[in-house]
């Protein structure tokens, strides 16, 4: 499973989100389930906020079924 971290937007492949971004070293991060060669919203202000929104849909996505 691919994992894209919401500061610096690097792919990192492993089983679970990690806790620390092996590219920047920024802690606490929201990784976001991510799928190499997906592009995002070209109208999102910044890439931070269109990986937090994409978060969100994917957890309400999940939670409702």
């Amino acid at each position: 499973m691919w994992w894209e971290c919401s500061d610096c937007g690097a792919l990192i492949e492993r089983a679970r989100p990690p806790a620390v971004c092996r590219t920047c070293g920024t802690a606490g991060v929201i990784f976001v389930q991510a799928q190499p060669g997906l592009e995002l919203d070209p109208d999102a202000e910044s890439l931070r906020d269109a990986w937090l929104l994409r978060g969100l849909e994917q957890a309400g996505a999940r939670a409702w079924g």
